[in-house]
């Protein structure tokens, strides 16, 4: 389920249809790249969010800010008991837009993008392996442990010391949280695609 908002911040002027390119022989005077701090909007977008996601009674899962082939993207994933809506993105989406463009809190042309995590939702936070404990899981680590760095099992919560209870099989492992590079829920479906 996702809501896919239009792009934001164009920067090209437009006429016709086309962007308007400098007459030969002119000198071209382009304005610096803007800056852009990734984690910085992330966590302004988070505080947003999370008051709309509050309102509407909705979970914020997560916010992330990334660049992928040249174009930015905002991402969020929302969630709620039963599961969330075509309408519930559609309505996170439109009143974080319009809360980005007042503030002008991104500089830079970007797309945003609302959506529910899936059933194979991934795991971000250190209380998402508390709330799925009993659950499948894969976990794909960044160091190797005991010669693995993927792992398929049944999460059994997180320790005090923040380690990932995982077992597989007969055998127990406690992976430091973080040492997890991803972690999602999973299906019985023979993907364990991580």
């Amino acid at each position: 389920m996702q809501e896919d908002k239009r792009s934001r911040k164009s920067g090209k002027t437009q006429r016709g249809g086309r962007s308007e390119k400098p007459k030969a022989g002119k000198p071209v005077s382009r304005p610096a790249a803007p800056r852009v701090h990734g984690g910085t909007i992330v966590a302004q977008v988070e505080k947003i969010a999370s008051r709309i996601c509050d309102d509407e009674g909705l979970e914020l899962v997560h916010v992330e800010f990334v660049s992928e082939s040249h174009h930015y993207f905002l991402r969020l994933y929302i969630d709620k008991e039963g599961g969330v809506t075509m309408g519930d993105c559609a309505l996170v989406s439109r009143q974080l837009a319009d809360i980005l463009d007042v503030h002008q809190i991104i500089e830079v042309e970007y797309r945003l993008e609302v959506s529910s995590p899936g059933i194979n939702r991934p795991l971000f936070k250190k209380s998402d392996y508390s709330k799925y404990a009993g659950r499948q899981v894969v976990i794909r680590t960044l160091a190797v442990i005991e010669g693995k760095k993927k792992f398929t099992g049944i999460l059994n919560g997180i320790s005090e010391k923040d380690c990932v209870i995982l077992s597989v099989d007969d055998h127990t492992f406690e992976i430091d949280f973080s040492s997890i590079k991803k972690a999602r829920l999973a299906e019985n479906n023979g993907d364990d695609k991580c």
